[in-house]
């Protein structure tokens, strides 16, 4: 059992008649470790406890046919010995209390955040674990509290992370280059310079091409897993993002150079065109929105770079204000294709829930296949954001980022930003439809908007024009 895995191999049930909700929660309760079965309903759930008893049960408190209540009364009158969580969008304290009398050990309101959550999953399994330890008979329990359904306050915020250590040894420094820059060892040919950044699948270096005199970037594959079907997969992003970016020849595309593998330092690596910009949500840190007049011509570029990716068969599937960079002449540059997907291939689940929640389309979260109009809608996430200063789905946790984009209710861009033209406002709201079909027919569509949109507001901007393959 593992820190990150407390409860591994732990038998656990969801039940709810939201299929988007089951899935949250299943992929929650498995980063923990949890074995989980679900069901859509009451009786179905029964069945299920039936064919396997559970030690966790979360359930929702409305469904029809059968309350959640009910489900517990039924359960118990049966010998289900397991801890149950309700969930409820309606909650009172009259009903946590009824809950609670059913059976139940916590009665959470919903929208519920995940790190609540997780501390009453925790408080339940402890509970369930000292159930199967004799209790004498001198022992006193005393009554447990019920929660306020509000949930408890946030936190202070935590400390400022440290800059992070790259996860490879290094090896020992090298000469200085023509440059006149240290380097600090080697990642094939290229002379590493600084570490530059980290991500979730591994480092970037800025380094030294010795061979062409040029600066380049190069990104390291992280492969510490104990499972070797998950290392294989890793491996497979990493060289799909290489495959992905290196088709795509286009001046608002970071470009890729190379791909290797160092066998010394056991390590896969991406060499990448080295960009001199800063990302967009450092430009927001610093100056928290942009007016229309430049929030629009960036976004038009992105629009464009991405068209030119599906028109070529390829998603980029993670577009968000750190992967796109601003360069001092105002020219915008996508990177990283890390979970970049070739249309009409087979994902993996893994695959599906990989990327920025708060960013994400609410098919990718139900793990539905996505495609180019996922992106249209995180690219209309992100105009909102420096339109408006805040990102319309923001929330605490990962997971209640993923429940407020399936909400799909922002608040209306109009009153954050009233002096925007109507026409940029409907567009926005129709990228970020919940539904793909409602959106734009395609990226083509949005950069024409863009464009409209850009020349109302005295602003000038060109598409890339491929050249000519004759």
């Amino acid at each position: 059992m593992s820190a990150g895995r407390p409860f591994e191999g732990s038998p656990a049930l969801v039940v709810d008649d939201d299929p988007a909700i089951v899935h949250l929660l299943r992929v929650f309760l498995e980063q923990l470790g949890f074995s989980v079965a679900t069901a859509g309903s009451g009786p179905e759930a029964l069945a299920a406890l039936a064919r396997r008893p559970a030690d966790l049960v979360i359930t929702d408190l409305a469904m029809p046919g059968m309350t959640g209540i009910d489900l517990i009364r039924q359960a118990r009158s049966r010998g289900q010995p397991g801890e149950f969580v309700v969930l409820t969008a309606v909650g009172s304290v009259p009903t946590a209390v009824q809950a609670v009398k059913s059976g139940a050990f916590e009665f959470l309101e919903k929208p519920v955040r995940f790190d609540q959550l997780r501390a009453t999953v925790e408080a339940a399994m402890r509970q369930r674990r000292e159930k199967a330890i004799p209790v004498r008979t001198t022992d006193v329990v005393a009554e447990r509290p019920i929660a306020d359904p509000a949930g408890a306050p946030a936190g202070t915020p935590p400390p400022a992370a440290a800059v992070p250590a790259p996860s490879h040894p290094l090896p020992p420094p090298l000469p200085a280059g023509d440059a006149g820059q240290t380097a600090y060892g080697r990642i094939g040919r290229y002379e590493i310079v600084e570490l530059i950044g980290r991500g979730g699948m591994g480092e970037v270096f800025r380094c030294r091409d010795p061979l062409l005199g040029r600066p380049v970037a190069v990104k390291v594959m992280r492969l510490t897993t104990d499972r070797p079907e998950r290392t294989a997969e890793l491996l497979a992003r990493f060289q799909r993002e290489a495959a992905a970016a290196g088709a795509l020849s286009h001046p608002g595309i970071v470009a890729v150079h190379d791909l290797g593998r160092d066998h010394a330092l056991g390590l896969w690596y991406i060499v990448l065109e080295l960009v001199d910009g800063r990302s967009l949500d450092r430009i927001l840190e610093e100056r928290h929105r942009l007016p229309p007049e430049e929030a629009v011509p960036l976004a038009f570029q992105v629009a464009d770079a991405l068209a030119f990716a599906h028109a070529r068969g390829i998603v980029h599937r993670d577009v968000k204000p750190g992967n796109i960079l601003v360069r001092k002449d105002g020219t915008t540059k996508l990177l990283d294709f890390g979970i970049a997907a070739v249309q009409g291939s087979d994902l993996t689940l893994r695959d599906q829930i990989l990327g920025s929640p708060a960013y994400m389309a609410p098919e990718r979260i139900r793990g539905r296949p996505s495609g180019p109009a996922a992106d249209q809608f995180s690219l209309g996430v992100v105009l909102y954001e420096l339109l408006a200063g805040a990102n319309p789905f923001d929330d605490e946790t990962p997971e209640g980022k993923m429940v407020r984009v399936l909400e799909g209710r922002p608040a209306p861009l109009a009153a954050a930003v009233p002096s925007a033209p109507r026409p940029l406002l409907d567009l926005v709201a129709r990228m970020m439809a919940r539904r793909p079909e409602d959106r734009l027919p395609s990226m083509e569509d949005v950069v024409e908007a863009l464009a409209g949109i850009a020349a109302g507001l005295g602003r000038r901007v060109e598409r890339y024009v491929a050249p000519s393959a004759d």
